[in-house]
């Protein structure tokens, strides 16, 4: 998905990177999360434009470190990917304000194009997050899919909403 709405694979991997390197009984650790990342940012390009994201530079492996055996995980339910990674990555864009807004219904963009500012304030002001756990989803007649979140931040923690059509259109995005 992040690679479908052109972001880069270190811009992928960009708040994986800032999280724990030790992973826990429901959620996996630094390296885990960056390697999962990768596959799908690989799977996500476009078959003809392979050549520039190619030339990504290769981030250093990390060590894996023994882990505690991991509860099954459920499978992602939308064709897009794992919605903890695409909301992973918007808030990486919404803090740094390069939100690809081609990528948001025109009233969503209208409103983020209003807000940008105040939004990357915000989201700087929280920090990197620490944890992002998906709460709960729900499937919408319009065949959006709408899922919540709760997020622990450097200095807090925030509940989110994010919907998203099956062709990656972000129609709803809401945090508090």
């Amino acid at each position: 998905m992040i690679a479908k709405m052109g972001g880069s694979l270190q811009q992928a991997q960009a708040c994986f990177r800032q999280m724990s390197t030790q992973g826990s009984a429901t959620h996996p650790g630094r390296a885990a999360r960056i390697e999962a990342v990768t596959v799908g940012w690989k799977r996500g390009r476009p078959n003809g434009n392979q050549t520039e994201r190619q030339q990504e530079p290769q981030q250093p492996q990390e060590t894996q470190q023994p882990q505690e055996p991991q509860q099954p995980q459920q499978p992602q339910p939308t064709a897009q990917g794992n919605p903890v990674t695409i909301l992973g990555w918007v808030i990486q864009a919404l803090t740094t304000g390069t939100l690809n807004v081609s990528r948001l219904t025109p009233q969503l963009a209208m409103f983020y194009n209003q807000q940008r500012f105040a939004i990357s304030q915000r989201m700087q002001f929280m920090g990197a997050p620490v944890n992002i756990q998906l709460v709960n989803q729900s499937q919408n007649a319009d065949g959006s899919a709408l899922y919540q979140f709760f997020v622990q931040f450097q200095r807090g923690q925030m509940q989110f909403q994010l919907g998203l059509l099956p062709n990656g259109t972000i129609t709803a995005l809401w945090f508090n």
